[in-house]
């Protein structure tokens, strides 16, 4: 009797030092200015955003919130200069995820479209705890 058994009955995942997990399952939220993702360096920080599609697009001022698409090594001095970052896409052995970790950086990934839902200038809060990115001055317009 040859039959192949699959272990995985759901995505691959990965763990980070501490045994916890990360999947790439889709996350649900009920607050409609949060966007969730995967924390791949943890940390907490507020501050303005810069979203950028290429390194050299525009000039990137130290301590904002780098959102993108993805990184390679160009992207290096940005995230070293940054307070946090977000990819749309990521996983903790990428190289955004490896230099916001060396760096201590807050960095969240997997927030699909990212990079066209969030503006520039806008305030935002990386939680890289619990892996949620909160859309401040949304949620300052709704209390209005």
């Amino acid at each position: 009797m040859n039959e192949i058994f699959s272990l995985w009955k759901r995505t691959p995942v990965l763990f980070d030092s501490r045994g916890r997990i990360f999947s790439s399952e889709k996350k649900k939220t009920n607050n409609p200015n949060e966007l969730l993702g995967d924390s791949v360096s943890f940390g907490k920080v507020r501050g303005k955003v810069k979203v950028m599609n290429n390194v050299d697009e525009k000039e990137f001022n130290p301590g904002e919130i780098l959102i993108t698409k993805a990184t390679d090594p160009g992207w290096t001095p940005l995230i070293i200069n940054c307070d946090g970052i977000v990819l749309e896409v990521g996983s903790m052995l990428q190289h955004g995820d490896l230099v916001s970790r060396e760096f201590n950086k807050p960095c969240i990934v997997g927030i699909e479209n990212v990079t066209t839902i969030v503006q520039d200038g806008e305030e935002v809060e990386v939680d890289a705890i619990e892996g949620v990115l909160r859309l401040l001055d949304r949620e300052k317009q709704i209390l209005k």
